[in-house]
Parts: C-alpha cells; structure tokens; sequence
C-alpha cells in the first residue's frame, strides 16, 4: 500500500508462542524483547523488539517501567469460532477486553491528553483498586478465553491485538507466503495478499486516502540515541 513505511511481523498464536520463547532468550543488550511476561506497564496483547538507545514515545508510554524506542511490532492471530452467535459473543467479549486493557494501561500510566480525561481516568483508577483488576487479572481473563478455540477447527482468525474494530480473516489465504521486496529487504508476506488488504482497508486499498482520513503516531519524543 502507497503510504506504509514499516513492516510488521504477524503469527498464528504457536508460531507467536515460539517466536517470543526464542526472542526471551537472547542477549537484550543491542535489542530487547517487550512483552506483558517481561514488564510490569507494559499492558499489550501484542509484543515488540525494540531497539535499545532509542525512544519514540508516545503519551501513553510514559511512566513506565520500559523506554519504547524504534521497534519492530509482532502480532499474534487468534482463532475465532465458526458459526454465527458464538463468533458475535466472542467479537463483544474481546472489545471489552480491549478497552478495559486501554482503559487500565492509560490509568496505570496516568498520561492523560486533558483534564477532563485525567479526572476521569483518576476514578477508574480507584475502581480498578477497589475491584482488585490490574493487568495480569486481565490478561488471564483473556487468554482463558482464547484459550477455548485455540484448538478448534476454525476457518477465521484475527488480531485481537489492535485497538481497532475486530476484523475476520480466513486463515485459507496466508499460505504459502510470497516473497516481495520492501525496501532492501525481501519479506513473506499473505499468498492472497489482495484479498487480505481489502479486507483490511476495502476495495481502494491502492488509493491514498484524502487529507482528512490520514493519521499517523503521533510521538513526545523521539530519539534516535547512538543511530543518529
């Protein structure tokens, strides 16, 4: 697509599995891995391998107990049931999931964008207290949850790790991956790889949306530490 300038890593929920495994035992002295196993604010259903010496950093990523930096995000896909009532409840269930985590990691954090936010954010914090929810309650919640199709013969899966509405992909159009060229680098991307982003971003995919409709991260700091 036209205005992508990164690459994203994307795996089923065992290759994840494995992935993360491997990265947790590697030297984190140039790259680190950042994951909700491995810190505490880091309240993500996605992981990252962040580039050390480095920061961009958004409003929610301060007062953390890690420096987010330039990183390369790896997501993970989850099955989603077959037939219709089961595959709505899960759809409600992982929404709410999602903005409870959002909820909790902004309150966690305290980065509010306003006053009327922080106040807000200032009684959820104390319900939060109150109800004994941090981040590994709900991590648990959600991954008992996953945890129900995991081994299901499902034909769809998403990426629940997305702030974003849930979008159902066939699983039947990832494999066997193509390789295309990015930049300098050749990647794999999905087989259907057409059918996948218009799903993603429907039929106009190849058009640049107008002024209005873009948007893009919008950072406090960012420093390139030693790569300058």
């Amino acid at each position: 697509i036209p205005w992508d300038d990164d690459i994203d890593i994307i795996l089923f929920r065992d290759e994840y599995e494995r992935l993360i495994e491997i990265l947790e035992k590697l030297p984190q002295d140039k790259y680190e891995l950042l994951s909700s196993k491995n810190k505490k604010c880091y309240c993500r259903l996605h992981s990252q391998w962040n580039l050390k010496g480095t920061k961009t950093e958004a409003y929610y990523d301060m007062n953390t107990d890690f420096t987010l930096g330039i990183c390369l995000d790896i997501f993970v896909l989850d099955n989603i049931p077959n037939d219709g009532l089961r595959k709505k409840i899960f759809s409600i269930k992982q929404t709410l999931i999602r903005k409870l985590i959002w909820s909790y990691e902004i309150t966690n954090s305290e980065a509010y964008i306003s006053k009327n936010k922080e106040r807000l954010g200032k009684i959820l914090k104390i319900i939060f207290k109150i109800l004994r929810i941090n981040f590994t309650k709900i991590i648990k919640i959600n991954n008992n949850f996953i945890e129900k199709y995991r081994n299901e013969n499902c034909e769809n899966v998403c990426n629940l790790s997305t702030t974003y509405e849930l979008v159902s992909i066939p699983k039947n159009i990832f494999h066997p991956p193509k390789k295309v060229k990015f930049e300098d680098v050749e990647v794999n991307i999905p087989n259907d790889y057409d059918k996948y982003l218009k799903i993603i971003y429907g039929d106009n995919y190849m058009e640049i949306p107008p002024k209005e409709d873009r948007y893009n991260h919008i950072y406090n700091t960012v420093d390139f530490g030693p790569y300058k």
